[in-house]
């Protein structure tokens, strides 16, 4: 049997400490498949966590079918998964419960023990509360042994809730995987590890990263989103595009994590546990493999059998990698008979060669064999050969499926006001609701705002965040008697008993002490005079529990005005009165400066708010709340969110007559702009109800017009919108409406004016906060830098390319990949260089940290960067690397143009020949820094890790024939992702042409060029050179694999010896004109000495 091996990259890991491993079993149906799988795993993975019971939004709920015996016989510690879908409209907590706890005993009549029980559940971050609320109860419920954990998101980072959710497991397992977007595959390794060193800053218990081992397909679906095939297949017609996580950035990832764990990172989780004939996974080989932290090998290789003169062409990965199918074959043949192919390649014998070619894309698995064809040979006219063109591992196939979001969660991108500029100037993005109900609240003079940390809560301790927050308070001021007393008063029932047995305290500590006992036992009269005792001590004697009384007597007082039945209408309102004016003496008292460590002051905004909501005086509460979120207050926000929940379910009559009040519409209007209960692009059924309402309600009043009018853009009301307008004032909001109204009349000129005294009106630190598209990019809103963003599209359509520029770069990061598409596409080089040199100067340089390789660099310097390579790009080598910001850099962009210049002046051939070689090894490792284009084909901007696969350009609304034409004159040579890696190939192409054929340097040169090109036509174009006019290197059999460096020494003295071999040989022949000819050379050679040495000294000089 002959063998021609290939070896392709391996990725060399150092050890590392180890992370515990473990195995999602997420098969709904087990098949006999399972036991090879269960076999084959228990080595390296110490536990199973194993899908049993899900809850889908219509179907109800479902077992998964498991082999009970099979999971015990496995023996490893078993974790069960309870699966509830998020897209479930609330959550049915006593039916929860009974499901779980009814999953729990059958799995226990199966002799199965649990370790623990994991929730997966993708919750909105506004219903973690409620999911808070399940697992508090579920924990109550479970067995004290079994250890509760759920799935969490990346999403909850940014959400207040997440503490009080993690506190009640004892640990949770971050996913960092699923499909957001097509564009951007399964996996986004940097951002998996951002995302667990920051869940490490928030979770003090120990968490786990839940990776991706398997793959899916994406297949034609709606307009909005394709449909996902995933373990199971789909029939459906259409182009798929595959997905596919890759084993070698995991196990980077994995040895980064080992090497540098985040705090509390317990262990990873495989998902999933792959079967044999899984094609929508890696092969057990790989994930054990990375697992392990293995050196990755793929030894993909043709095999061919021979008997009778038909070869078997067999392809063969004896190594631990999955990899692609080769897209060709190519196979010299001689005196062929016959031949197909088989196992999906199609068979062609051109020019003596038998090409076969992969019809549709595939994997060989780690220890995997595939027949690709036959051949029928009568003789063998030299030795096969096999090339295959080496692909990186396939992420994304590049087929035609819509480009929207799948499932959550995923690597995001920045939202680009250049992918639809009608779009852009159109659409007004939605406003914050967290800023608009800032501008809600006044101020109150005195009364400090929220210190946040002032309390860190201890998850080991059993009770509530609120109960140890108040029982650290408490004990401020009291030596160490004093808090033990305390502490053994809080444990009675009886405020009296607790007054005498704390006489030994200071009043005010007694006093109160009893009065809380007394409350905390529903004695709310009693609790009211200890209180009120309190607050009738000298000032000098109640420092530290002045704001607790009046606080608690204000709640006092509530409970009263709810219990007594003896009051009637008026004594219920006079004792809320009260109430009320107990939370303002709370706020005074605060103000005065006695003790408030829980920050009473700002919680009795929020109390007495109540009391006037409840009393149907809406506009009086949310004047409080809006006061409260304005000091800090995580429960003013949330009060401020309910109350718009509460409006709306008011009749609407009853909502007519509250809008009546500035404040109510104005919340009412901050909801309805902000987008509030939207999902997935979608206004909630009630929204146009409320619009209407609250057009109703304001008409004829022009109060908050601006954001009126915003309301009814968005709306598509735009003759309302321009009503409004004519009272909205000059505040950026109106400037920003009147611009895009002005485009939509088509009055460019005065829209560009309108932008911008938008963008003179809006406060530079003005922010909206972070937003997503239906795409799942995101954008940092701040409204100065969109309304530039926006003007620099005008800028653009009228040809003032450098204004557009300037505008976007204003934004700094924001809006970056426009700016950057603009600097490098549409701008001239000098008209780029010229703004530089004279508005971007050189930032100081800031050392970057050692772990982080994508830390991103100052806004300027990015833009000189992306001018220094431009420069090169360009041939401008003496002006670019000047402009590179690390002193690295720029000795790698200095030495690429030294060797540049000296391959087209160098005065012996070899010598170009070396320089351009130099040169393409720089193209090729360093490429991305120095020739690498920020945005298409290669985006640097995104470290080369993604292509977001931008169409070119074409004339139309907004894009001119002229920019057009920019676009087209400035694109990548060869437009193809990773381009200098072409550019690099061809370097080493054009060394050969500086070399003897004969040479070792001259196959090593391309064989280089061939390796930096691999899986291209490029490299095949170098190794068929090389077939054609190279001379036989020992190496040969894995061209563009295993290259030698070229000895351009040994070259040099191949061309004397080509020479003197020559001369001879005519010398034989014509002695007279052969001496003739060597005096001529002679001659030659010493004018070129001679005007060397001249050059050389005119240099010096």
């Amino acid at each position: 049997m002959l063998v021609c091996g290939l070896l392709l990259n391996a990725c060399r890991h150092e050890e590392g400490p180890p992370l515990d491993q473990q195995l999602y079993i997420w098969q709904r149906q087990w098949t006999p498949a399972h036991a090879d799988a269960l076999a084959g795993s228990r080595a390296d993975f110490s536990t199973v966590r194993v899908l049993a019971l899900q809850a889908f939004p219509q179907a109800g709920w479902s077992r998964a079918r498991i082999d009970a015996a099979l999971l015990k016989q496995d023996g490893r510690p078993l974790i069960a998964v309870v699966r509830l879908d998020g897209q479930l409209p609330s959550l049915n907590q006593d039916d929860i419960l009974q499901q779980v706890q009814q999953l729990l005993a059958d799995w226990q009549g199966q002799g199965l023990t649990l370790a623990g029980l994991e929730i997966d559940h993708d919750a909105g971050s506004a219903r973690l509360p409620a999911y808070a609320g399940l697992l508090r109860r579920l924990r109550e419920v479970l067995p004290q042994q079994l250890a509760l954990s759920i799935t969490a998101l990346p999403a909850w980072l940014d959400s207040r809730e997440l503490p009080g959710l993690l506190a009640q497991v004892d640990s949770s397992v971050l996913q960092v995987h699923a499909v957001s977007d097509p564009r951007r595959g399964l996996f986004d390794p940097h951002q998996a590890e951002q995302w667990a060193r920051r869940w490490a800053g928030v979770s003090d218990k120990p968490f786990y990263l839940a990776l991706p081992a398997y793959g899916v397909a994406l297949l034609p679906g709606t307009a909005q989103a394709p449909v996902v095939e995933s373990e199971a297949p789909i029939a459906r017609r259409g182009q798929r595009r595959e997905l596919m996580a890759d084993p070698e950035q995991l196990s980077q990832l994995a040895k980064t994590l080992r090497n540098d764990p985040p705090a509390h990172l317990a262990g990873l989780i495989w998902f999933r546990l792959p079967l044999k004939g899984d094609v929508r996974a890696w092969s057990l080989d790989t994930l054990r493999a990375v697992a392990r932290g293995d050196v990755l090998d793929s030894r993909l290789g043709i095999s061919l059998q021979e008997q009778d003169g038909l070869f078997d062409i067999r392809l063969d990965n004896p190594g631990n990698l999955d990899r692609p199918l080769p897209e060709q074959l190519t196979l010299a043949v001689a005196q062929c008979d016959g031949f197909d192919g088989l196992g999906g390649y199609s068979a062609e014998l051109r020019d003596g060669q038998l090409l076969l070619t992969r019809q549709q894309a595939g994997r060989l698995a780690a220890g995997g064999t595939r027949a690709v064809g036959w051949a029928a040979v009568q003789k063998l006219t030299k030795e096969l050969h096999m090339f295959v063109p080496r692909s990186r591992y396939l992420l994304c196939l590049s087929l035609c499926l819509p480009l929207a979001p799948a499932l959550a969660c995923g690597p995001t991108f920045p939202m680009r006001l250049l992918e639809d500029r009608p779009q852009t100037l159109a659409q007004l993005p939605e406003g914050s609701f967290q800023f608009e109900v800032s501008r809600l609240g006044k101020p109150i003079v005195g009364l400090k705002p929220v210190v946040k940390d002032a309390f860190s809560r201890d998850y080991n301790l059993p009770d509530s965040y609120e109960v140890q927050a108040r029982n650290w308070a408490e004990q401020q001021g009291l030596d160490d008697a004093q808090k033990a007393l305390v502490g053994q008063l809080r444990t009675l029932n009886d405020g009296r008993v607790a007054e005498q047995q704390g006489a030994s305290l200071p009043p005010q500590i007694n006093l109160y002490t009893a009065g809380a006992v007394a409350f905390g036992a529903g004695d709310h009269e009693l609790a009211a005079e200890y209180f009120r005792k309190v607050l009738a001590l000298p000032a000098e004697q109640r420092a530290l529990r002045s704001t607790w009384a009046a606080y608690s007597l204000g709640r006092a007082l509530q409970a009263i005005s709810e219990e007594a039945n003896e009051l009637d209408d008026q004594g219920r309102s006079d004792t809320l009165l009260a109430a009320r004016q107990a939370f303002v003496q709370t706020r005074q008292l605060s103000i005065d400066g006695f003790s408030d460590p829980l920050e009473l002051g700002i919680a009795s905004l929020g109390e007495e708010a109540r009391i006037l909501k409840n009393q149907n005086h809406w506009s009086e509460a949310i004047d409080l709340y809006a006061s409260q979120n304005l000091l800090g207050s995580e429960v003013g926000y949330s009060s401020l969110k309910q109350v718009v929940g509460e409006l709306g379910g008011l009749s609407d009559a009853q909502l007519l007559e509250q809008l009546k009040q500035p404040l109510v519409a104005r919340l009412l209007t901050a909801s309805l702009v902000s987008h509030q209960g939207w999902s997935f692009g979608e206004k909630p059924e009630a929204e146009q109800k409320l619009i209407k309402l609250l057009s109703q309600g304001t008409a004829g009043t022009f109060d908050n017009a601006d954001r009126l009018a915003a309301l009814n853009y968005q709306n598509g009301d735009f003759a309302t919108t321009r009503l409004l307008l004519e009272h909205a004032g000059d505040g950026g909001l109106a400037w920003w409406l009147r611009a895009k109204l002005a485009v939509r009349d088509g009055d460019k000129a005065a829209a560009a004016a309108a932008y911008a005294k938008a963008a003179a009106a809006f406060p530079r630190d003005e922010s909206w906060g972070f937003r997503g598209d239906y795409d799942g990019n995101y954008e940092d809103l701040k409204p100065g830098c969109r309304v530039e963003g926006e003007s620099a599209l005008l800028a653009l359509d009228r040809g003032d390319y450098v204004q557009a520029f300037e505008l976007l770069y204003r934004s700094g990061d924001i809006y970056w990949h426009d700016a950057a598409t603009v600097a490098e596409r549409v701008l001239t080089l000098d008209e780029l260089k010229h703004f530089v040199d004279a508005q971007v100067p050189a930032p100081p340089l800031v050392p970057q940290q050692p772990d982080a390789y994508y830390e991103s660099l100052p806004i300027a310097a990015q833009v000189r960067e992306l001018l220094g390579r431009r420069l090169l790009r360009e041939g401008r080598y003496e002006e670019g690397w000047g402009y590179f910001y690390t002193p690295e850099r720029q000795a790698i962009a200095k030495a690429y143009g030294e060797y540049r210049r000296s391959a087209e002046s160098a005065w012996l051939p070899t010598r170009r020949a070396e320089a351009y070689y130099q040169a393409g090894k720089l193209a090729r490792a360093s490429g991305m820094e120095i020739l690498g284009y920020e945005m298409g084909p290669d985006y640097h901007s995104l470290w080369g890790s993604y292509s977001l696969e931008i169409p070119p350009v074409q004339a139309g609304p907004l894009i001119s024939a002229d920019e057009v034409q920019r676009q087209q004159a400035t694109t990548a040579e060869p437009d193809v992702r990773y381009h200098y890696r072409y550019v690099a190939g061809e370097l080493g192409n054009q060394a050969a042409d500086f070399l003897p054929h004969t040479s070792q340097a001259y196959a090593a040169v391309l064989c280089k060029a061939a390796r930096w090109t691999r899986g291209s036509d490029a490299e095949i174009e170098y190794y068929q050179r090389y077939v054609q006019n190279g001379p036989f290197v020992e190496w040969a059999g894995n061209f563009g694999m295993n290259c030698e460096e070229p000895d351009f020494g040994s070259a040099n003295k191949r061309y004397l010896t080509q020479w003197l071999d020559a001369s001879r040989s005519a010398v034989a022949e014509h002695r007279l004109a052969a001496g003739a000819g060597a005096g001529v050379l002679l001659l030659g050679a010493a004018y070129l000495f001679r005007r060397r040495r001249a050059v050389s000294s005119h240099k010096a000089t």
